[in-house]
């Protein structure tokens, strides 16, 4: 029993140590002061007189990176007869007394840029007058830090959609009038791990580089899988060398793209077809 109780000692103080060493040498950022003094203002005035002094102290930023400044009190002499006392830098509020009472100890300004300026201005008014003699005090500590920077955040994890966009089939020639519309096969190719929604857009252009938009959808992909999507396409009025662009906007851009001729065939040549087709019914009727 007393063999398990020492094991049970061991075991905990080994947990400590362990605890202790972690905290002791783990890398912790602590603020490292650059510079301090000290600051004392002293009053003798009459009650009901308020003294004002602006930009009465400057701090400048002389690093080349940003400080942080803490100003604080450390010792008072007679603040009770204090009706008000204010020590503001930079519209901040570092020291503040109200009828005798503390308000504000203390205060930082915090990420102060190179070569910039913090100008302080006071302001203070007794409740009485001080007797010959008396005098109020207020000492301040100035303290000026090196701001700690936090680590950088960790990379965000980036899921990629490798996608492979291509155009299986596509008229060489579209005939006018009689193909007002024809259709485009397109091959999607998820080669990823990762099932996605895949958008595809689709325009056409001319040799002059006029676009002439068409449509666009959207269809889900699994992994590693290749889908046929068919898509319509309105054939230009005006005959001529024309470009069928396809593109996957979502979740990647790929782009995939073919050639085509719009031709319109004559009025005349339709005529003569017709006109055949008619000759050889009414041939066809006459020899029953």
């Amino acid at each position: 029993m007393e063999k398990q109780r020492l094991n049970y000692v061991f075991l905990c103080l080994l947990l400590l140590s362990v605890v202790a060493s972690i905290t002791l040498f783990s890398p912790i950022q602590v603020p490292q002061v650059l510079a301090q003094t000290e600051w004392t203002d002293t009053f003798n005035v009459y009650t009901n007189v308020t003294v004002l002094e602006q930009s009465i102290r400057t701090i400048t930023n002389t690093y080349d990176f940003p400080i942080d400044i803490k100003v604080y009190i450390t010792a008072t002499t007679n603040i009770a007869k204090l009706a008000l006392y204010k020590t503001v830098a930079n519209n901040t509020e570092f020291i503040n007394i109200e009828n005798g009472e503390v308000v504000c100890g203390g205060n930082t300004y915090s990420n102060m840029q190179p070569t910039q300026n913090l100008v302080f201005d006071l302001l203070a008014k007794p409740a009485v007058t001080l007797g010959i003699g008396e005098a109020i005090t207020i000492v301040k500590k100035v303290e000026i830090y090196s701001v700690v920077v936090p680590p950088p955040p960790p990379p965000p994890i980036i899921i990629k959609y490798p996608l492979d966009l291509k155009i299986t089939q596509l008229p060489a020639i579209v005939y006018q009038p009689f193909q007002p519309t024809f259709t485009a096969s397109l091959l999607v190719v998820n080669k990823g791990t990762v099932g996605t929604d895949v958008t595809i857009k689709w325009w056409i252009t001319d040799v002059e580089g006029k676009i002439d938009v068409q449509g666009a959808t959207t269809m889900f992909v699994e992994a590693k899988e290749q889908k046929e999507l068919e898509i319509l396409v309105h054939t230009p009025k005006i005959d001529g060398a024309y470009t069928l662009h396809t593109q996957s906007t979502i979740p990647t851009v790929v782009v995939a793209e073919a050639k085509f001729q719009v031709t319109t065939i004559p009025i005349w040549i339709i005529l003569i077809i017709v006109l055949t087709i008619l000759t050889i019914y009414i041939l066809q009727k006459k020899k029953r």
